[in-house]
């Protein structure tokens, strides 16, 4: 893992200075062993007794207290936590006697089949006092969710299909990416990897009027929200008047933001097969 140190004004790479990784690892190490003790003084051990702000995930108190703090822990290390940091950094203080811890860690909460993690944020700051490392703060919060990414992949297939309506090819092909590109059109054998190809394609298929419509979709979120796969069912009208008439499909789509943009980086359509 690369963590951020920064020193002062300074900042570089922790895994070029592992001699300034070591209290952190090993101090995090010491608290979550505490917690496995499921004894609550031992990890209030770990906190300053003056000079504290202690912000828990689930209380509404500002403890400034050590008495206050094990009292927390008492019930918290019943729940059997044990965490595991995912994402940090560190910024160190005064020469190295002090230093702040944080970033991102999973809690393994419960017994058995209803353990479960929750993912949460942290802040730490931590303080040689008399030789000793302790916490004077400590912020735990619970994870915000994210946006809603199937609303997000509505959205952008709601752009696309509007887009389909100018009868534009190139304002369809500005959504698809300009590289790495994977598309399986509906009605062509290519495998497309192209812009100008994407473009070269939609000249036709603009013609035909399609107007599609989800009936069935699911998503799967990928890179912490900065890549989903949509995929499921949608029903494309097509054609004028009379003449006009509906088609079942399958659609997979991988949209990814790309400097700020949502952008198309696999699409795959096919006509859906006649049920046996």
């Amino acid at each position: 893992m690369t963590t951020l140190i920064r020193c002062g004004s300074a900042q570089y790479l922790a895994c070029d200075t592992e001699a300034v990784m070591l209290p952190w690892q090993e101090n995090f190490k010491k608290w979550n062993d505490a917690l496995q003790t499921k004894d609550a003084a031992t990890v209030a051990s770990l906190y300053s007794t003056s000079d504290l702000s202690f912000l828990p995930t689930v209380s509404g108190k500002h403890i400034k207290k050590i008495d206050s703090t094990k009292e927390y822990f008492t019930d918290f290390v019943m729940k059997n936590p044990f965490g595991t940091i995912t994402d940090d950094s560190v910024q160190i203080y005064g020469n190295g006697e002090a230093y702040l811890h944080s970033g991102m860690y999973t809690f393994e909460l419960g017994e058995g089949a209803a353990r479960a993690p929750v993912q949460a944020r942290f802040s730490y700051v931590w303080r040689k006092i008399n030789g000793d490392w302790k916490i004077t703060h400590h912020h735990s919060s619970v994870r915000p969710e994210g946006p809603d990414m199937l609303s997000v992949a509505r959205a952008n297939f709601k752009k696309w299909n509007d887009a389909l309506q100018t009868k534009d090819a190139a304002t369809v092909a500005s959504l698809y990416s300009t590289s790495d590109l994977s598309f399986l059109p509906t009605v062509s054998p290519k495998h497309i990897k192209q812009i100008d190809n994407t473009e070269e394609y939609f000249k036709d298929f603009v013609m035909k009027n399609p107007f599609g419509t989800i009936t069935d979709d699911s998503v799967t979120v990928f890179d912490d929200g900065e890549a989903y796969l949509h995929s499921g069912m949608y029903t494309f009208e097509l054609g004028e008047g009379a003449a006009r008439a509906p088609v079942e499909a399958r659609f997979s789509y991988v949209w990814r933001n790309i400097d700020g943009d949502w952008k198309i980086t696999h699409h795959h359509s096919s006509v859906r097969p006649a049920a046996v």
